[in-house]
């Protein structure tokens, strides 16, 4: 696992008071400072939505009794992506970091990772729940009690051993397992072998131990939980903000507050009440920055992607701006069918009444309106790159070019526009590549001057803004993708993957298919196909040894196309060997591309 780089300063913090999330120190309903949230980097926290707290009850429910759970998932969890070999999110309780919510390449599924902070929360409830200690067992399904003195041991930081085990319950290699000693908890860790072979060992590590300076007792592990469930139960404040609907961008049908649980959405008003005056002051500056940086003379447009960015973006500049701008959509031909209707319909909503005007120009189809225009891609134009010159990957992203960037050159000559001012959803926490842009910037494709006005912003930021303005939200993130882009983007998890194979099966096998028919072209065996697909080898030309550290896996050879600028006058490209039919097909896919080549060198 690589360290996360530092892309700004973490803010998250936690009102004990009111025990909700904020994203200034102080509260806004009870005016206290509240604790800082250690959280780590990049510190780009979110809200857990339906999808999450369904997932969250199935892998506690491996590990706990219902009845501890139905307690946990009545409270605000937040989820903070950090560094993996796949999508890992800390969850974050109460103000403190619990466990790993994260996807395991090996076992092809999720998994939960439980820290010393989530084994106390787990067995305070278990506590509460409980008469005595040996009832408090009840609620917990994998655990080993050790002797007095292994438990002084353990409680230092040491792994458990077999010798001084005095009862344990069933549990298999790589589960959780609670360490007790003298009616305490002393330890939480990973069972390094079955409960069944340890009847046949004397010596050895059973369970590698997380926890150090861990000694908690049962009767104050009551108590502990007796506060947690107070805080849970606290009550809570009715929606008092002044919501904007009629004449903004609100659709009920895709309404921020459908993507939390129902019996959370009464409790995020308390939340959006509490960070109030952090939500003005963010809007001000971002505001302010839009109508400075409009002040160039140049036709304004928004970039809108369907993503939770992209729709806060547009409310700004809604807000901000007194002149008129263009709001526009890159259909690329791969969006996720959700994304295409919410993204038509905010659309159709901010244009009033008026039908947009279609029109096919070449293999493309536009519809204009008079402040909205939306371009759609043919899917073949993706699917002819990737099957000529191979998938593309992070490290070569050529699909980025023919699929959205060329297309919105494209628009922009429709329109009859040569350069505009174009304010796009961008957020320095996302990733180091957009962190290393900047503010503002120029995009060498589409001749477009880019501006960030919530660059500075975290996730927690963006999606609180959705909740108080009551923005129309895509339903894909309570399906569980925390990142709306391509359904086959090279840039997914292996995770988003497993989603896409939940909620569009179909799309999941084409793409499957299209891997794996390259692969078999090029002598990959069925077992060498399987890796390929489980670990997502595909999606770079060169493999991380991250990757490459888990087991000798390969990726189909990629063509490559190369392309040098041999001076002013023409292009020489080096392209693989194909038959004549995919050759007329290569050339169409190609055109795009460099047209935008020559654009950019005239740059």
């Amino acid at each position: 696992m690589h360290k996360a780089p530092y892309l700004g300063r973490i803010r998250l913090y936690w009102c004990e008071n009111c025990n909700v999330p904020l994203i200034t120190e102080y509260c806004n309903l009870c005016k206290k400072k509240g604790i800082k949230v250690n959280i780590s980097p990049p510190g780009d926290p979110r809200p857990a939505f339906n999808y999450d707290y369904i997932l969250l009850r199935k892998l506690l429910g491996e590990i706990v009794s219902w009845d501890i759970i139905e307690i946990l998932l009545r409270d605000i969890i937040l989820l903070n992506p950090v560094s993996y070999i796949d999508k890992m999110d800390e969850i974050i309780f109460q103000g403190k970091v619990i466990g790993n919510l994260r996807f395991n390449p090996e076992k092809s599924d999720f998994e939960i990772v439980l820290n010393q902070n989530g084994s106390i929360v787990l067995f305070s409830l278990a506590a509460f729940l409980s008469q005595n200690f040996l009832e408090s067992l009840s609620h917990i399904y994998h655990f080993i009690i050790v002797s007095k003195e292994a438990g002084e041991k353990i409680s230092e930081g040491y792994n458990v051993l077999a010798p001084g085990i005095i009862k344990y319950s069933e549990f298999n290699h790589g589960d959780p397992v609670f360490i007790f000693a003298n009616n305490s908890l002393v330890g939480i860790g990973t069972a390094r072998m079955s409960s069944k072979n340890l009847r046949k060992v004397s010596r050895g590590v059973v369970v590698k131990n997380r926890a150090k300076g861990l000694k908690l007792s049962f009767d104050l592990a009551r108590q502990i939980g007796n506060e947690i469930i107070k805080k849970i139960e606290r009550k809570n404040f009715r929606e008092t903000i002044s919501e904007e609907k009629e004449g903004g961008l609100y659709l009920k049908e895709f309404d921020p507050r459908n993507l939390l649980p129902p019996n959370l959405q009464e409790k995020f008003s308390l939340v959006l009440l509490a960070n109030l005056h952090g939500l003005k002051s963010k809007e001000k500056e971002a505001m302010d920055f839009i109508n400075r940086i409009s002040r160039k003379n140049l036709p304004v447009t928004v970039s809108f992607s369907g993503g939770k960015d992209s729709i806060v973006t547009f409310e700004l500049v809604r807000r901000a701006l007194r002149k008129d701008f263009l709001v526009f959509f890159v259909n690329t031909g791969i969006e996720y069918p959700e994304t295409v209707d919410y993204t038509f319909k905010v659309l159709q909503k901010f244009e009033g009444k008026k039908p947009l005007r279609r029109k096919r120009i070449n293999d493309v189809i536009v519809h204009l309106g008079e402040k909205t225009a939306i371009i759609e891609v043919p899917s073949q134009r993706f699917w002819i790159g990737f099957n000529t010159i191979g998938p593309p990957g992070m490290d070569w992203r050529w699909c980025c070019k023919s699929n959205k960037l060329a297309p919105t050159r494209q628009l922009l000559d429709i329109l009859g526009i040569a350069k505009t001012l174009c304010f796009v959803g961008i957020r320095k926490y996302e990733s180091l590549r957009r962190a290393e842009e900047g503010r503002i910037t120029k995009n060498p494709w589409t001749g477009q001057l880019n501006a960030h006005p919530i660059y500075n912003w975290n996730a927690l930021d963006t999606w609180l803004y959705i909740f108080w303005r009551r923005l129309p939200a895509n339903p894909l993130y309570g399906k569980g993708l925390s990142r709306i882009g391509c359904w086959p983007c090279p840039s997914s998890n292996l995770a988003d993957f497993r989603i896409l194979k939940n909620i569009h099966p179909n799309l999941y096998e084409k793409l499957r298919e299209s891997i794996s028919s390259i692969a078999r072209s090029q002598g990959f065996s069925q077992e060498d196909i399987n890796k390929i697909l489980q670990f997502g080898v595909w999606r770079w030309r060169k493999i991380p040894r991250k990757f490459l550290e888990i087991r000798g896996i390969k990726r189909p050879l990629q063509k490559i196309l190369k392309i040098h600028n041999l001076d002013k006058e023409y292009i020489a490209l080096d392209l693989p060997k194909m038959p004549r039919d995919d050759w007329e097909k290569f050339k169409c896919f190609l055109t795009s591309l460099l047209k935008q080549i020559e654009k950019q060198n005239s740059n």
